[in-house]
């Protein structure tokens, strides 16, 4: 009996996460499609692009709370954070324009 491999067991090796309005002229090339929830879960990976404005978006901020709770604790699921343009500890401290669209949900 073959056994699944990683690879096997999704679709996609990546799914990346941005705010298109700070990284698609310079990083990030095209919209996400309209399937993206089922494309999150059928990644292995996660890669959110943490740029500026992306907290203050309600969009981003629904995907990446399905990117997190579809791939927490799950072995072989792993999650990369990118910081374009943006100070992690404003991310991690909620400062600045973090702090400011948190205040806002």
């Amino acid at each position: 009996m073959a056994s699944l491999t990683v690879t096997d067991r999704f679709k996609y090796d990546v799914f990346l996460s941005f705010r298109g309005e700070d990284t698609r002229y310079g990083f990030t090339g095209d919209e996400i499609t309209p399937s993206l929830l089922k494309a999150i879960e059928d990644s292995m990976m996660a890669i959110i692009v943490l740029s500026e404005n992306y907290a203050s978006s309600s969009f981003c901020l629904q995907e990446l709370s399905h990117i997190l709770d579809t791939m927490k604790d799950k072995a072989g699921r792993y999650v990369l954070p990118v910081f374009y343009k943006v100070d992690p500890s404003h991310v991690r401290k909620l400062k600045r324009s973090y702090g400011e669209a948190m205040k806002k949900q």
